[in-house]
């Protein structure tokens, strides 16, 4: 099975990318030494906490299409998964785990970020759960979040960036290594 490919074909029917909407960008599984780096100093040498070796970035031409992803990503996503009160209609509206495919577990905007480094995107780290349906074929199926925690689900927490195309083409020729050095130099 491989989870790369078929959390992009999922994503990419969710939020309906084609069809002169969005492009996805597929990001390479993360390097193992920034993977290494990323337990150091975020996850206390702890490697359980390691997320996003799956990502990609969303890449659209306008703020109303950025507007138009999120919407997608919080009707396919839950944030509110396990209250106790599950009988309230309120927490039922949140939770909605029995149709959602998605977990909100982190959202960065940096839309709206005051920070001088000019660096701009929404970034989501989203949960999905999947099943292996055979080894052998190496196929697997995604389950609704309510599912996350039975027995032979596994689960992964993906980045997925949405990002407008003027800044992607800065990010891809060149500005993002200088936002790699920056990172590097302030440990983070």
């Amino acid at each position: 099975a491989n989870l790369n490919d078929d959390f992009f074909t999922l994503l990419a029917g969710e939020l309906e990318i084609g069809d002169g909407f969005g492009e996805l960008c597929r990001g390479p599984v993360k390097r193992p030494d920034r993977a290494l780096q990323k337990v150091v100093r975020r996850c206390y040498r702890d490697a359980r906490c390691l997320t996003d070796l799956v990502r990609c970035c969303i890449v659209l031409e306008s703020i109303a299409d950025v507007r138009k992803a999120l919407d997608a990503i919080f009707d396919s996503s839950t944030v509110h998964h396990g209250l106790k009160d599950k009988d309230d209609e309120y927490t039922k509206l949140l939770d909605g785990s029995d149709k959602k495919l998605f977990k909100i577990c982190k959202v960065k905007d940096r839309f709206t970020d005051q920070k001088p480094i000019g660096y701009r995107d929404i970034c989501f780290n989203l949960e999905v759960g999947w099943v292996i349906e055979s080894e052998t074929a190496g196929s697997l199926s995604f389950v609704s979040v309510q599912d996350f925690g039975k027995k032979h689900v596994r689960t992964h927490i993906c980045e997925v960036q949405l990002m407008l195309r003027s800044m992607y083409e800065l990010k891809i020729n060149g500005c993002h290594e200088n936002f790699v050095e920056q990172r590097n130099m302030l440990s983070q």
